[in-house]
């Protein structure tokens, strides 16, 4: 069983999701995707979103996949956001016999370094992303009135300032910095007691790669990290154009063959 977790504002129908399900599936793994709350296309009914720091439905959807297939070993696949949150799941929480293995895919390893870095050098991403994230937060604060500042949310263009008026303001943050502090996943990948594949490139133009955990992985026991210095945030595309190939995605499989085949 492979469960595969997607990134900030994704699906199930982002490319890595069914490519990271094609390629697992022709080695004969059943897969598992879910999508964070609110990115399914309708809103959730608890008084929270999605954030980097939730764990909690990678612990719910590990137990309902362990009791529906009880025999099935799993495997676990976190990309970007989703890949923090598995980071720091395996790191800060006991996992289940059943999870042998799991790959993370350009994390950010550091968000207080990284969400400045976003702010500053990438905000044309930013505010592409702020365009669902805000009405989002809206239409939150619409079904739990007066736990949000409104206002502010919708004048945000920084992640900072959404983080800290509805990520943090939400989910019990002081403010932005609080939040990244506490839930980014490089502070907590050397507790990881199953192997683990990190994979980020040193070119990551959302994560500096200065952030990589490179000393963390190398003394670990559990981790194995691939940096190249090519490959972008979740890109790592080879191949030709007209049949690109994507390194990362198949680096996930291969690596989840060969801890199954050593089981």
């Amino acid at each position: 069983m492979v469960i595969v977790i997607h990134g900030l504002e994704g699906s199930v129908e982002s490319s890595y999701v069914p490519g990271i399900a094609s390629l697992v599936h022709r080695r004969g793994s059943t897969v598992v995707a879910y999508e964070q709350r609110g990115c399914g296309g309708e809103m959730n009914r608890a008084k929270r979103l999605y954030h980097s720091g939730l764990t909690d439905d990678i612990a719910y959807v590990s137990q309902r996949v362990c009791a529906r297939w009880p025999d099935r070993p799993i495997y676990v696949a976190g990309v970007s956001l989703g890949g923090n949150q598995l980071g720091k799941w395996l790191g800060t929480e006991t996992i289940p016999d059943a999870v042998r293995a799991a790959t993370i895919i350009s994390p950010p390893f550091d968000l207080t370094i990284s969400g400045p870095h976003m702010d500053h050098r990438m905000w044309i991403y930013v505010r592409h992303f702020l365009r669902t994230l805000i009405p989002k937060a809206l239409e939150k604060s619409e079904q739990y009135p007066g736990v949000l500042d409104n206002a502010k949310i919708a004048q945000a263009r920084t992640f900072a300032e959404f983080d800290t008026h509805a990520t943090a303001a939400l989910h019990g943050f002081r403010d932005a910095l609080d939040y990244y502090q506490q839930v980014s996943c490089g502070q907590f990948l050397g507790e990881s007691s199953i192997p683990t594949l990190v994979i980020a490139s040193e070119d990551d133009p959302f994560n500096p790669g200065e952030t990589i955990p490179r000393r963390v992985v190398a003394s670990s026991d559990h981790l194995v990290g691939l940096f190249p210095p090519l490959g972008g945030h979740v890109g790592f595309v080879s191949g030709l154009m007209h049949r690109p190939q994507y390194w990362a995605e198949e680096r996930c499989a291969q690596f989840f063959e060969l801890c199954h085949s050593l089981d």
